[in-house]
């Protein structure tokens, strides 16, 4: 594919420099079509203003490219996080990814508290100001010493997200994923956005805590939804 991010010949060889040198790093402990989604697509994909895929997303965090566009994905959440909770607390990102590039870049604007990131994916631990885990968030996950889990389009996990939360009684930050995916025993299904917000509503409805409130709320940055809980 073309190029679809206008740069000089040295800037453009110079980023996919970074993404080589990255590759290098942890390119083998990907699985192959994802290492190879990011060896064909790497400022190519239309994907890099759409937001949607991940795997791009934490790539082009890592090496510089989201520098070039102040309304990335990763600075307009950290935005809305802000404006809602204070980030200086007990924090647990919950399916940071291959490689938990979001949590690297809010452990830089912390000034107290600490981060855990948690993937059965990731391809490294070492993450300045990240404790990250390769573990999967289930309803037996214990977060008593979070203050606040939070996610970006967390997929399958994100209902347990929403009931563990309201279990534990702790803040909740997320927007929600575009596949609008529900877990169906061993299997994930697509129920379309519509079905998905009223389900995800009634599990907000019934388990949020009465010194909580709930929010869905749609705004301009992003396709999708933010969804959070608060005291009240």
């Amino acid at each position: 594919m073309d190029k679809i991010v206008s740069l000089s010949a040295n800037e453009y060889y110079g980023y996919l420099a970074r993404m080589a040198n990255f590759m290098l790093k942890f390119g083998d402990k990907y699985d192959a079509e994802t290492r190879d989604k990011i060896l064909n697509y790497y400022l190519s994909s239309s994907d890099i203003f759409g937001n949607t895929d991940s795997d791009l997303n934490q790539v082009y965090e890592a090496t510089g490219v989201f520098d070039l566009f102040p309304r990335n994905i990763y600075s307009s959440f950290l935005e809305e996080m802000e404006k809602r909770f204070d980030i200086n607390r007990h924090l647990l990102e919950v399916g940071c990814g291959h490689y938990p590039a979001f949590a690297e870049k809010l452990a830089k604007k912390q000034k107290y508290g600490s981060i855990d990131a948690v993937d059965p994916l990731v391809v490294t631990d070492n993450i300045d100001g990240v404790n990250v885990k390769s573990e999967k968030l289930t309803m037996r996950y214990d977060i008593s010493r979070y203050d606040m889990i939070y996610a970006i389009m967390p997929c399958e996990a994100t209902f347990d997200m929403i009931k563990l939360a309201n279990l534990y009684d702790k803040d909740l930050f997320f927007l929600a994923c575009s596949c609008y995916k529900v877990n169906m025993g061993r299997q994930s299904t697509k129920i379309g956005k519509l079905n998905w917000l009223k389900l995800a509503e009634q599990i907000l409805a019934t388990t949020t805590p009465k010194t909580r409130e709930y929010r869905i709320e749609q705004v301009d940055t992003f396709a999708q939804p933010l969804i959070y809980t608060r005291k009240k």
